[in-house]
């Protein structure tokens, strides 16, 4: 309502003018602008995703809590002025990449990058935005939204990186199965389990023992991380005893483990591990049925590392899989050995068949031919008993030398390289009739009734006659 007195001349009110307006929609319109203000500050201050607004050079104008909680400041104060690209932004090329979207789009959704805190903490962030033009056309300012996702990048790097453990551990297995080459095998496998555990050096270590019976961590095989600076030489053979490190040969052949920051061990542990710039390690046994064999040996020298449950049990089936490859080793070798000595054998065997083959032909022949000889000598006082006699020696002696023969034979025969002779011969009178002649002196003097009788039609085969 509004009242405007009337004056007369003396300036004295004379009458009212009284205007009344009805401000019921305006007031309702005003009180709704407020509701709306309210809840979107409301909105705006309590939303579980940072908004913000930076003006055309990526200074923050105005920031809800949550992006100040994101990002790690105390207060609006403390954001005022402070610039995204030169104070969070990790990568200059994805924050370029990103405004150069924006001022040709206007708009971006789902961004995802790395920014740091303020303490220094590296977060994963998804982000969106809007721009705003001047009257130019140009970028004015911007508004945009951030929300973070590091929990979730942090789970699926995770997840990636058990799925290449696992990968890792697989080609360990396949690898031993179906290749022999040994040394090559194992330092490929140090370098999957390297990669799939993203650690700097891999060390498989095996222990002995020397004459002054002092315990050696000897080199099998290693690997370093190509993508830091690994300029450090290798710690092994290791002389245990020298450094102060015989407990971690206690507590290994226990089917323990030792791991974490070198910080956590023994003051002399630490002072050697720290001489190879190792910052974390962690030592997993290898044993042979129950006996200590050796290790693998992970360090990680670009940051102090907590080795996770999952992890342990991954490199603990790790150190399973080498326990089965080297058993396998061991047996392949001692199969070659077993057939080098077969081998060796077999190879003796014929030289001493060769040898006794010439040493009892030769006397053989001999006697063969003194026999000849006294027979010729003796041809016209020999009567029928003593020619058989002759015979006799001269059977028994062929039959001496078919018998190296057959040995030599035998011999061909084990190896396969024996040819057999078939021939058409007479199984009696070539065969049969000398056996018998062979044994019938001795059954003379034995008092035993001693005949070859021959019922057959024919006596002609087909057949080696060996």
């Amino acid at each position: 309502m509004t009242i405007t007195p009337l004056l007369d001349k003396n300036r004295t009110i004379t009458n009212y003018i009284i205007v009344k307006q009805d401000v019921t929609e305006k007031k309702n319109v005003e009180r709704n602008l407020l509701q709306s203000e309210l809840k979107y500050r409301s909105l705006f201050e309590n939303s579980t995703i940072g908004i913000y607004r930076a003006d055309s050079n990526g200074n923050i104008i105005v920031a809800n809590n949550r992006f100040l909680q994101i990002l790690g400041i105390a207060s609006i104060e403390d954001l005022k002025n402070v610039n995204v690209d030169k104070e969070f932004y990790q990568s200059a090329s994805n924050r370029e990449k990103f405004l150069k979207i924006l001022k040709s789009e206007w708009k971006i959704y789902g961004y995802e990058t790395k920014w740091k805190k303020t303490d220094g903490t590296l977060i994963y962030l998804r982000e969106s935005a809007t721009a705003f033009k001047n009257n130019l056309g140009k970028l004015d300012y911007y508004e945009g939204t951030v929300e973070d996702i590091t929990d979730i990048v942090l789970a699926k790097k995770e997840i990636q990186k058990q799925t290449d453990i696992f990968s890792a551990l697989r080609y360990s297995s396949e690898i031993f199965l179906r290749s022999t080459h040994w040394s090559k095998n194992i330092r490929d496998v140090a370098e999957q389990i390297g990669m799939a555990f993203d650690v700097s050096k891999v060390h498989i270590c095996k222990k002995e023992v020397n004459n002054n019976k002092e315990i050696l961590f000897v080199n099998v095989a290693d690997w370093n991380n190509p993508t830091l600076d690994n300029n450090t030489p290798p710690f092994v053979p290791l002389n245990l005893n020298n450094h102060g490190l015989v407990r971690w040969e206690k507590v290994l052949s226990e089917n323990s483990i030792i791991s974490g920051s070198i910080n956590n061990l023994p003051p002399q542990e630490k002072k050697f591990l720290a001489a190879f710039e190792v910052k974390s390690i962690i030592l997993v046994p290898i044993l042979l049925d129950g006996i200590f064999w050796g290790a693998i040996a992970f360090h990680q020298s670009d940051y102090e590392r907590v080795w996770t449950d999952s992890e342990i049990e991954a490199l603990r089936a790790a150190a399973e899989t080498f326990s089965s490859a080297i058993k396998r080793h061991n047996f392949e070798n001692e199969l070659i050995q077993a057939k080098k000595e077969a081998e060796f054998a077999d190879k003796t065997k014929s030289e001493f068949l060769a040898q006794i083959s010439h040493e009892i032909r030769t006397p053989l022949n001999n006697i063969t031919s003194f026999n000849a000889l006294i027979k010729e000598q003796l041809k016209d006082n020999i009567d029928d008993e003593i020619q058989e006699c002759f015979d006799v020696i001269d059977s028994a002696s062929n039959r001496l030398i078919r018998t190296i023969g057959l040995i030599l034979n035998l011999s061909e025969l084990h190896t396969g390289s024996y040819k057999t002779q078939i021939t058409n011969f007479d199984i009696y009178s070539e065969l049969l009739e000398k056996l018998f002649l062979e044994n019938k002196f001795s059954a003379k003097q034995r008092n035993i009734e001693f005949n070859l009788i021959n019922n057959a039609e024919s006596t002609i085969v087909q057949a080696d006659k060996y």
